[in-house]
């Protein structure tokens, strides 16, 4: 039985200047390390409802960069044509100001392992964000602690992360209500960026933190998402008291 990950994977990158085969760079290195995780993902094909180039790429190839690139921007080549202006764009092509989408799948056997939808955008504000989010994720990919930390690390040395989260995947609209008024929720290991966080306390009961020069990885205590009799409603009642306790000393972690 195919079992989904109890925890999906979230980020929010810095703001950069991009082309595409920029992003295809950091994308493909992105997907080399998490083969770390699980050694299906070495293959990547495009999620999409219009077409794509290539059946599947092979992330170890030395075209995969360019294959990727050339993917990206076929998917995206109709809007940059349309809203941009741009009548033969390329893959050095950068946007500004508007959006690149893209998602990718990787599949373990006949099974969907893992799908993300990548966002970038090169413009800040509070919706204008370039995301990582997860869309499908079954346990073989993540399933313990290990697995999450590990994860986290790959996400801040393929990208430069502003915030990122291992979110719990529960849902009941009243909780998510109350989680909807903060930024950043907590999940089970979250990171956050120096100096957008630094006002976040550093001794919080509950959390174990973990030091770097580009910011703060917070993880839950004393909690196990992954056992098969575990209480998730528990986990994120546990995060939810302490986003408030943040939140009274931090008002800028409120949306």
């Amino acid at each position: 039985m195919i079992k989904r990950s109890k925890v999906r994977p979230y980020a929010e990158l810095v703001s950069e200047k991009l082309s595409i085969k920029d992003i295809a760079l950091r994308v493909v290195s992105f997907y080399r390390n998490l083969a770390d995780l699980n050694e299906a993902i070495n293959t990547v094909y495009v999620v999409s409802e219009r077409p794509s180039l290539y059946e599947s790429i092979d992330i170890n190839s030395e075209h995969a960069v360019i294959q990727l690139a050339e993917e990206i921007l076929f998917q995206n080549r109709a809007d940059i044509i349309k809203i941009d202006g741009i009548l033969d764009p390329t893959v050095d092509y950068i946007r500004l100001g508007k959006y690149i989408f893209f998602g990718l799948g990787v599949k373990l056997g006949k099974t969907d392992l893992l799908t993300l939808s990548f966002r970038f955008i090169y413009k800040n504000g509070d919706w204008a964000k370039s995301k990582i989010g997860t869309v499908w994720m079954i346990e073989e990919c993540i399933g313990n602690l290990e697995d999450s930390m590990l994860y986290m690390e790959i996400l801040q040395n393929s990208f430069k992360i502003k915030y990122a989260s291992m979110k719990v995947s529960f849902y009941e609209e009243s909780i998510s209500k109350e989680i909807g008024k903060y930024k950043s929720p907590l999940g089970l290991v979250s990171f956050y960026s120096n100096p957008d966080y630094e006002d976040i306390p550093n001794n919080l009961a509950g959390l174990d933190y973990l030091h770097s020069d580009s910011g703060r990885l917070l993880v839950l205590k004393d909690v196990d998402v992954f056992d098969d009799d575990s209480d998730l409603k528990i986990v994120v009642l546990k995060s939810l008291k302490l986003m408030k306790k943040i939140g009274s000393v931090f008002p800028g972690y409120y949306r």
